[in-house]
Protein backbone atom coordinates (compact mmCIF):
# COMPACT_ATOMS: atom_id res chain seq x y z
CA UNK A 1 0.00 0.00 0.00
CA UNK A 2 2.90 2.35 0.74
CA UNK A 3 4.03 2.35 -2.89
CA UNK A 4 0.48 2.97 -4.10
CA UNK A 5 0.12 5.91 -1.72
CA UNK A 6 3.35 7.41 -3.04
CA UNK A 7 2.08 6.99 -6.59
CA UNK A 8 -1.09 8.86 -5.59
CA UNK A 9 0.99 11.77 -4.31
CA UNK A 10 3.08 11.76 -7.48
CA UNK A 11 -0.04 11.70 -9.66
CA UNK A 12 -1.59 14.54 -7.64
CA UNK A 13 1.46 16.71 -8.27
CA UNK A 14 1.24 16.06 -12.02
CA UNK A 15 -2.50 16.79 -12.09
CA UNK A 16 -2.03 20.02 -10.16
CA UNK A 17 0.55 21.21 -12.67
CA UNK A 18 -2.14 20.90 -15.37
CA UNK A 19 -4.91 22.51 -13.35
CA UNK A 20 -6.72 25.78 -13.97
CA UNK A 21 -6.39 26.71 -10.31
CA UNK A 22 -2.58 26.56 -10.52
CA UNK A 23 -2.66 28.85 -13.56
CA UNK A 24 -4.95 31.23 -11.69
CA UNK A 25 -2.66 31.22 -8.64
CA UNK A 26 0.44 31.88 -10.71
CA UNK A 27 -1.27 34.69 -12.63
CA UNK A 28 -2.13 36.34 -9.32
CA UNK A 29 1.22 35.64 -7.63
CA UNK A 30 -0.37 33.25 -5.12
CA UNK A 31 1.43 30.31 -3.56
CA UNK A 32 -1.38 27.78 -3.60
CA UNK A 33 -0.70 24.06 -3.70
CA UNK A 34 -2.44 20.79 -2.91
CA UNK A 35 -3.04 18.25 -0.14
CA UNK A 36 -4.54 14.79 -0.04
CA UNK A 37 -5.44 14.10 3.58
CA UNK A 38 -5.50 15.73 7.00
CA UNK A 39 -5.11 12.32 8.64
CA UNK A 40 -3.31 9.02 8.07
CA UNK A 41 -4.80 6.91 5.27
CA UNK A 42 -6.31 4.15 7.37
CA UNK A 43 -8.40 1.37 5.86
CA UNK A 44 -11.95 0.19 6.57
CA UNK A 45 -13.06 3.25 8.52
CA UNK A 46 -15.30 6.25 7.92
CA UNK A 47 -14.00 8.94 5.56
CA UNK A 48 -15.13 12.56 5.92
CA UNK A 49 -15.03 14.34 2.56
CA UNK A 50 -15.27 18.04 1.80
CA UNK A 51 -15.21 19.80 -1.55
CA UNK A 52 -11.64 21.14 -1.65
CA UNK A 53 -8.88 22.45 0.61
CA UNK A 54 -8.71 26.11 1.56
CA UNK A 55 -5.66 28.21 0.73
CA UNK A 56 -3.93 30.49 3.22
CA UNK A 57 -3.09 34.11 2.53
CA UNK A 58 0.56 33.43 3.29
CA UNK A 59 0.77 30.58 0.81
CA UNK A 60 0.96 26.81 1.11
CA UNK A 61 3.45 24.06 0.45
CA UNK A 62 2.49 20.83 -1.35
CA UNK A 63 1.77 17.82 0.81
CA UNK A 64 4.36 15.15 0.08
CA UNK A 65 3.25 12.33 2.39
CA UNK A 66 0.29 11.39 4.62
CA UNK A 67 0.20 12.94 8.11
CA UNK A 68 0.98 10.76 11.10
CA UNK A 69 -1.48 12.27 13.61
CA UNK A 70 -4.88 10.62 13.69
CA UNK A 71 -8.28 12.32 13.84
CA UNK A 72 -8.48 12.12 17.64
CA UNK A 73 -5.12 13.81 18.13
CA UNK A 74 -6.22 16.67 15.86
CA UNK A 75 -9.27 17.50 17.98
CA UNK A 76 -8.06 20.93 19.08
CA UNK A 77 -7.45 21.85 15.42
CA UNK A 78 -10.68 20.49 13.94
CA UNK A 79 -12.54 23.80 13.89
CA UNK A 80 -16.15 23.22 12.84
CA UNK A 81 -15.71 19.43 12.94
CA UNK A 82 -15.75 19.64 16.73
CA UNK A 83 -19.47 20.33 16.43
CA UNK A 84 -20.17 16.94 14.84
CA UNK A 85 -17.73 14.84 16.86
CA UNK A 86 -20.38 13.82 19.38
CA UNK A 87 -22.83 12.90 16.60
CA UNK A 88 -20.22 10.77 14.86
CA UNK A 89 -19.48 8.94 18.11
CA UNK A 90 -23.18 8.44 18.75
CA UNK A 91 -23.47 6.28 15.65
CA UNK A 92 -19.97 4.82 15.24
CA UNK A 93 -17.33 3.37 17.54
CA UNK A 94 -14.70 5.59 19.13
CA UNK A 95 -11.98 3.52 17.49
CA UNK A 96 -13.42 4.08 14.04
CA UNK A 97 -13.84 7.83 14.51
CA UNK A 98 -10.45 8.22 16.20
CA UNK A 99 -8.95 6.73 13.05
CA UNK A 100 -11.26 8.09 10.38
CA UNK A 101 -9.86 9.74 7.26
CA UNK A 102 -10.47 13.42 6.59
CA UNK A 103 -10.00 14.47 2.97
CA UNK A 104 -11.59 16.43 0.10
CA UNK A 105 -12.91 15.45 -3.32
CA UNK A 106 -10.65 18.01 -4.99
CA UNK A 107 -7.08 17.98 -3.67
CA UNK A 108 -6.24 21.45 -5.06
CA UNK A 109 -6.32 24.48 -2.76
CA UNK A 110 -8.24 27.69 -3.37
CA UNK A 111 -9.68 30.60 -1.42
CA UNK A 112 -13.22 30.05 -2.73
CA UNK A 113 -14.95 26.88 -3.91
CA UNK A 114 -16.11 28.57 -7.11
CA UNK A 115 -12.49 29.09 -8.13
CA UNK A 116 -12.29 25.35 -8.84
CA UNK A 117 -13.13 24.78 -12.52
CA UNK A 118 -14.80 21.86 -14.27
CA UNK A 119 -11.36 20.90 -15.59
CA UNK A 120 -9.99 20.87 -12.04
CA UNK A 121 -12.80 18.50 -11.01
CA UNK A 122 -12.10 16.26 -14.00
CA UNK A 123 -8.44 16.09 -12.95
CA UNK A 124 -9.48 15.40 -9.36
CA UNK A 125 -11.95 12.61 -10.02
CA UNK A 126 -9.43 9.80 -10.79
CA UNK A 127 -7.26 10.91 -7.86
CA UNK A 128 -10.20 10.65 -5.48
CA UNK A 129 -11.13 7.27 -6.97
CA UNK A 130 -7.61 6.04 -6.31
CA UNK A 131 -7.70 7.27 -2.72
CA UNK A 132 -11.02 5.57 -1.99
CA UNK A 133 -9.81 2.36 -3.66
CA UNK A 134 -6.77 2.37 -1.37
CA UNK A 135 -8.53 2.98 1.94
CA UNK A 136 -11.70 0.94 1.23
CA UNK A 137 -13.91 2.94 3.63
CA UNK A 138 -17.07 1.63 5.24
CA UNK A 139 -18.84 4.85 4.35
CA UNK A 140 -18.35 8.41 3.11
CA UNK A 141 -19.80 11.35 5.06
CA UNK A 142 -19.85 14.85 3.63
CA UNK A 143 -21.01 18.18 5.04
CA UNK A 144 -20.48 20.04 1.75
CA UNK A 145 -23.57 21.17 -0.16
CA UNK A 146 -21.41 21.88 -3.21
CA UNK A 147 -20.08 18.32 -3.24
CA UNK A 148 -23.62 17.00 -2.67
CA UNK A 149 -24.92 18.90 -5.68
CA UNK A 150 -21.98 17.70 -7.78
CA UNK A 151 -22.65 14.06 -6.88
CA UNK A 152 -26.42 14.26 -7.33
CA UNK A 153 -26.17 15.46 -10.91
CA UNK A 154 -23.79 12.69 -12.02
CA UNK A 155 -25.41 9.26 -12.37
CA UNK A 156 -22.04 7.70 -13.19
CA UNK A 157 -20.71 8.89 -9.85
CA UNK A 158 -23.68 8.48 -7.55
CA UNK A 159 -26.79 6.33 -7.11
CA UNK A 160 -29.41 7.93 -4.83
CA UNK A 161 -31.01 6.03 -1.96
CA UNK A 162 -33.15 8.65 -0.29
CA UNK A 163 -33.63 12.38 0.26
CA UNK A 164 -35.25 14.39 3.02
CA UNK A 165 -36.22 18.07 3.33
CA UNK A 166 -36.46 19.43 6.88
CA UNK A 167 -37.81 22.92 7.59
CA UNK A 168 -35.67 24.76 10.13
CA UNK A 169 -35.30 28.48 10.96
CA UNK A 170 -37.41 29.38 7.91
CA UNK A 171 -34.95 27.50 5.72
CA UNK A 172 -34.86 24.00 4.31
CA UNK A 173 -32.27 21.50 5.43
CA UNK A 174 -31.66 19.10 2.56
CA UNK A 175 -30.28 15.64 3.41
CA UNK A 176 -29.34 12.95 0.92
CA UNK A 177 -27.95 9.44 1.05
CA UNK A 178 -26.90 7.05 -1.66
CA UNK A 179 -23.91 5.20 -3.04
CA UNK A 180 -20.64 6.35 -4.52
CA UNK A 181 -20.05 4.24 -7.62
CA UNK A 182 -16.47 3.02 -7.86
CA UNK A 183 -15.38 0.40 -10.37
CA UNK A 184 -18.34 -1.88 -9.80
CA UNK A 185 -18.49 -1.25 -6.05
CA UNK A 186 -21.04 0.86 -4.21
CA UNK A 187 -19.85 2.73 -1.12
CA UNK A 188 -22.53 4.29 1.12
CA UNK A 189 -22.36 8.09 1.05
CA UNK A 190 -24.27 10.56 3.23
CA UNK A 191 -24.70 14.31 2.82
CA UNK A 192 -25.47 16.11 6.08
CA UNK A 193 -25.71 19.81 7.02
CA UNK A 194 -22.45 21.67 7.51
CA UNK A 195 -21.60 22.16 11.21
CA UNK A 196 -21.69 25.96 10.76
CA UNK A 197 -25.04 26.10 8.95
CA UNK A 198 -27.89 27.83 10.79
CA UNK A 199 -30.26 24.96 11.56
CA UNK A 200 -31.82 23.92 14.85
CA UNK A 201 -30.50 21.07 16.92
CA UNK A 202 -33.74 19.17 16.40
CA UNK A 203 -33.41 19.48 12.60
CA UNK A 204 -29.84 18.20 12.76
CA UNK A 205 -30.96 15.27 14.92
CA UNK A 206 -33.60 14.35 12.31
CA UNK A 207 -31.00 14.58 9.55
CA UNK A 208 -28.61 12.19 11.31
CA UNK A 209 -31.40 9.78 12.19
CA UNK A 210 -32.53 9.76 8.56
CA UNK A 211 -29.04 8.76 7.48
CA UNK A 212 -28.05 6.34 10.22
CA UNK A 213 -31.17 5.37 12.15
CA UNK A 214 -31.90 5.83 15.82
CA UNK A 215 -29.18 4.11 17.86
Amino acid sequence: MKDKIQTLFDDTKLAFLKSDIKKFAEANNLQWNYSISATPLTKNNTVIVGFNWGASSEGDIPQLAPPTRNFKSLYDELGSFKKVDSSLRKYFSDTEIDNCVQTNFCFFRSKEENQISDKDLELSTPLFETLISLIEPKRIISFSSKLRDYFLKDEKLYRPNGELNITSNKKTLYVAKGFYLLKGNEIPVYFLPHPNSKFTGEARKKAWEFCFGNP
